[in-house]
């Protein structure tokens, strides 16, 4: 696993799948079950949680239409985003057959919240999740067509597996073509994946030489993989922002001296495929493409 340089293995908060007999809020943790369609208008992502805390740690990405006249987020949206936090750390406490409801919130506001104010998820360079075209794979007779079974997945659904997953797979190749695929650790934020590793490093060279790439998450079975292409990260502001989520992310302590010599790199989408599952209608009927617009530079 590319961790980064002088570094022991450290795992964080949601390494451990959860089990069947858990509150099907996890799910919605580990992404393995859509946020509810509230939770998604709002842009909610999980970024800590612990079983039995009572406590969680989310960040909102809100849009514009979220705004007040002056460019503000409207305090109703806040107060939602507030209830869902809420909710979410009541949660953590529930048996399986427990739900909790809000019946009553009272807000005090300290300070206006700026539409365009970034979280501790931004790299710098905010840059919204481009609308990818979707459409059912390649060949036709494989899967079912686009308006049979469930339909299409909506990329929301991609970017929360993509958000919140902790190892992830990357194909690269150099100048000879020779392919190599190794397990890294990254964060996905503003539209791309930001991940680090050594200058010297096999998959570093390669995408100096060939910027092309493929991401793939762990699941063989509720798949998302991402064509990418590559950049190097070298603004100052841009590390620093990546290495304050990736030490919240995995309890980690990269320094940003570390960052400086160069090895971290951005991978912007170019097209994306995902599923359900491994057999049947939740393959056949669920499996989409995505294309998307060239990234903006």
């Amino acid at each position: 696993m590319d961790r980064g340089p002088g570094h022991p293995i450290a795992w964080g908060m949601l390494d451990d799948p959860m089990s069947d007999d858990r509150h099907p809020f996890w799910e919605e943790v580990d992404g393995r079950r859509p946020l509810p369609p509230a939770s998604r208008h709002l842009g909610l992502r999980f970024l800590e949680a612990n079983p039995g805390s009572g406590t969680i740690r989310v960040a909102f990405s809100p849009r514009p239409e979220f705004a007040n006249p002056r460019g503000q987020i409207q305090g109703g949206f806040l107060s939602a985003m507030l209830d869902d936090a809420i909710g979410a750390a009541v949660a953590t406490t529930l048996a399986p057959d427990e739900f909790a409801v809000t019946l009553e919130i009272k807000v005090s506001y300290l300070r206006p919240a700026e539409l365009d104010e970034p979280d501790d998820t931004s790299l710098g360079d905010p840059m919204p999740d481009p609308e990818p075209h979707a459409t059912r794979p390649s060949p036709g007779d494989y899967f079912l067509a686009a308006d049979q079974g469930t339909g299409l997945l909506p990329y929301r659904y991609a970017i929360e597996r993509l958000e919140r997953d902790r190892n992830y797979w990357l194909a690269t190749s150099g100048t000879d073509s020779t392919p190599h695929c190794m397990p890294v650790w990254g964060i996905w934020t503003d539209g791309r994946f930001v991940f680090s590793t050594g200058p010297r490093t096999k998959k570093a060279r390669n995408l100096n030489a060939n910027p092309k790439a493929v991401l793939h998450l762990e699941s063989g079975a509720e798949v998302v993989v991402v064509e990418c292409r590559a950049r190097e990260v070298s603004d100052p502001d841009a590390l620093e922002a990546f290495r304050v989520v990736y030490n919240a992310k995995y309890q980690w302590d990269f320094t940003p001296e570390q960052l400086s010599g160069g090895g971290v790199y951005e991978l912007r989408p170019t097209k994306a495929f995902a599923w359900r599952g491994d057999h049947g209608e939740q393959f056949s009927g669920t499996a989409t493409r995505w294309t998307f617009p060239e990234p903006r530079e």
